[in-house]
């Protein structure tokens, strides 16, 4: 969500509200999916990748990357390819928030190993 604010910060609040309200469900469906296939005890490089490729953020803009190939490696120009870099951009975009959510649970981990 936090994302989603810093995306809608250069624009409007409307904005705001709109790209924070979209990260955070996509984040809730992938921790769906994640609940599931490989669990919430699997291993945390599992926990990334599914995290990641399963967020509705990320399928939707590799969709439009796939759809405008020929924009994105540079075939094409034009005003059609005007937003074509948005999709990598996204699809790098959502790869952090999994890997905090991995790293937030090692240091959990580590703290209970401690205590123990």
């Amino acid at each position: 969500m936090l994302m989603g604010v810093a995306a809608g910060a250069v624009l409007d609040a409307r904005a705001v509200a709109v790209f924070s309200g979209i990260m955070g469900i996509s984040a809730v469906a992938s921790a769906f999916v994640c609940r599931y296939w490989p669990g919430f005890t699997g291993p945390g490089w599992q926990l990334w990748i599914m995290g990641a490729i399963t967020n509705p953020a990320f399928i939707v803009a590799a969709f439009f990357t796939v759809q405008d190939y020929d924009c994105v490696v540079g075939r094409k120009t034009g005003w059609d390819c005007m937003f074509t870099e948005l999709g990598p951009v996204v699809m790098v975009a959502c790869f952090g928030p999994p890997l905090v959510g991995v790293v937030v649970r090692w240091l959990a981990r580590l703290g209970a190993k401690a205590r123990a």
